[in-house]
């Protein structure tokens, strides 16, 4: 078939020879060929608008697939998937995310590192390259013999003059070894009237019958709760150092300890709980064996965190955690019944009945934490790239900003700087809220967003009255994670006893990181001091609450020198 510009050309011919009747033949040729193309041009734009809508519709499904593997993955990586803002405009010149405890950065909004556990962080100060002094000044030195030359090495026969100190610093392993102890039977000569040998007291044990000694004891425990590492991990590292222990003694043993301490931790809930302002409380899952079942079943731990240093108080810092069966409300409120003091939570429902009146809650000042609020904005701002979330993370990141400034003063001028600061800025973020509401589904991820945080106004907005409260609840996060560690390398909880005894050395072994106590020094110490008192029947007597780890004696603190006879019996089993 020719073209339409072919049969134009030819028509034009045509009409200059003044060919009438071919003229008309191709007129009428020409005439459907148009149409026909028209056909066509209208067939290809209901196939264009057809492959237009089945376009919409995958680009559709491709975003909600976007948002289900974000949300899968935050799921799973929850401690580390929120710990990151969502990248700036382009146009921005100053970076307003928050460094505190906002998940721009993983600093927390007391301008504190997330990752000191313990003892004061390093100095600041580095060296050129990135490495920091090293400072050995707690360790022992140990003069080792030298068994090079002693005459100049080009052979003049220079002898030596002086000497240049070398150090290097070097470990010896754990050293396990037998304590022997002779204890002297004596000859009593007034016994039922004749002379009859009396063995005298052996040392006092903190378990009985066992054969661990004290500092074994908390080596173990101190390895399993303090560092993560599962029973049947430290019975492999015994096994190749020539002891043979089972885990399940190992078990036992830590069960018996946790009993014989188990004041320390009531005295420990005690003073968080019964001597703060206010304390933060969290809760996460952990996997427990349910007995007569054998099947694994979801437990919880619990969380109360006390830290003054934001508004500078000069309460210890301290943390006791508690296991329970479940997640339901009542054994929130069996904890925290006729307490009197601000919780600062994340908002799960069970922290609810907090200042209810005519409940033993009543008295609970419930603060929420605005890093959650946020949270489910940055969710949605990365699935869908929404201005609208955009705009409500950048004004709360301003509230976090603001926070840097004022960690450490007191409540008052704290709330003072909050309301010059601040409180517009919350005041515009409830402001915008309510105008984006009336345009968004309550279903939608955003208009969920939405009603999080307006449905939280009062909770939301009392650190702008009160001095003591944060911002964030951040501060008892971070002290999950060596029960996530443990968790994740231990798999479950044997029993509910193995839960109360990962509890109560949890307990006491991050409030010692808190303030700067070794962990392994303090339960030589108390194990040493409790066996000492049991062996007198002195339990109804004892005052717990002088075992606490900020009351531990100087020789336990982090850096601190060890006992020289300890260190002497170390260096030389390994000579």
């Amino acid at each position: 078939m020719q073209t339409i510009t072919q049969k134009l050309a030819k028509f034009e011919c045509m009409l200059r020879e003044a060919n009438v009747v071919a003229l008309r033949g191709e007129f009428e040729e020409l005439r459907d060929a148009v149409i026909a193309q028209g056909k066509e041009l209208l067939r290809l734009s209901g196939r264009i608008k057809s492959l237009d809508n089945q376009n919409k519709k995958l680009t559709a499904e491709i975003k909600a697939k976007d948002a289900e593997i974000a949300r899968l993955l935050h799921e799973r990586h929850a401690p580390s998937a929120d710990t990151k803002t969502a990248p700036k405009k382009k146009d921005t010149e100053e970076n307003d995310g928050c460094d505190a405890s906002s998940e721009s950065t993983g600093t927390d909004s007391n301008n504190r590192n997330p990752k000191n556990y313990s003892a004061d962080p390093p100095p600041s100060d580095k060296r050129q390259g990135g490495r920091g002094p090293k400072d050995w000044s707690s360790l022992p030195r140990v003069e080792v013999p030298y068994d090079g030359p002693e005459e100049c090495p080009c052979g003049c026969g220079g002898t030596v003059r002086s000497f240049k100190i070398q150090e290097r610093l070097q470990v010896i392993p754990a050293v396990y070894y037998v304590a022997i102890t002779n204890v002297p039977r004596v000859r009593c000569r007034w016994r039922n009237g004749q002379e009859q040998m009396v063995s005298l007291p052996f040392t006092p044990s903190l378990l009985p019958g066992t054969g661990m000694g004290t500092s074994a004891i908390a080596h173990f425990v101190t390895q399993r709760f303090g560092w993560g590492l599962p029973w049947y991990r430290i019975e492999t590292m015994l096994r190749y150092a020539g002891l043979k222990v089972y885990r399940s003694t190992l078990m036992r043993q830590a069960n018996g300890a946790a009993r014989a301490v188990m004041g320390i931790y009531y005295a420990l809930v005690e003073a968080i709980l019964g001597n703060s302002i206010r304390v933060f409380v969290d809760e996460t899952p952990v996997p427990i064996i349910r007995e007569g079942k054998g099947q694994t079943g979801k437990a919880y731990m619990y969380a109360v965190h006390r830290d003054d240093r934001p508004f500078g108080g000069s309460a210890p810092t301290a943390t006791f955690f508690a296991t329970r069966d479940t997640r339901a409300g009542h054994h929130i409120h069996d904890m925290f019944a006729g307490r009197s003091l601000i919780a600062q939570h994340d908002g799960y429902g069970g922290y609810a009945q907090f200042g209810k009146l005519g409940t033993a809650l009543e008295h609970i000042v419930s603060a929420e934490c605005w890093a959650h609020a946020r949270r489910n904005f940055i969710k949605y701002y990365q699935t869908t790239g929404s201005d609208t979330a955009r705009e409500i993370i950048d004004l709360i990141d301003e509230l976090f900003r603001f926070e840097r400034d004022i960690s450490g003063l007191s409540p008052s001028l704290r709330k003072q700087e909050r309301g010059r600061h601040q409180k517009p800025i919350v005041q515009k973020i409830f402001t915008r809220l309510e105008e984006i509401r009336s345009s968004e589904l309550k279903s939608s991820k955003v208009g969920k967003a939405i009603n999080y945080v307006l449905k939280r106004q009062e909770s939301l907005s009392l650190f702008l009255e009160n001095g003591h409260v944060d911002l964030d609840t951040n501060a008892v996060e971070r002290q999950f994670k060596p029960i996530q560690m443990l968790r994740k390398n231990v798999y479950f909880m044997g029993s509910q006893e193995g839960g109360e005894t990962w509890a109560v050395f949890s307990s006491l072994i991050e409030t010692c990181k808190l303030n700067g106590v070794d962990p392994y020094r303090y339960f030589v110490w108390v194990f040493d001091e409790l066996a000492t008192l049991f062996h007198r029947n002195a339990q109804p007597v004892i005052d717990y609450r002088t075992f606490l780890p900020w009351n531990a004696p100087e020789n336990c603190k982090v850096g601190s020198k060890s006992d020289a006879a300890d260190q002497g019996v170390a260096v030389h089993l390994a000579a």
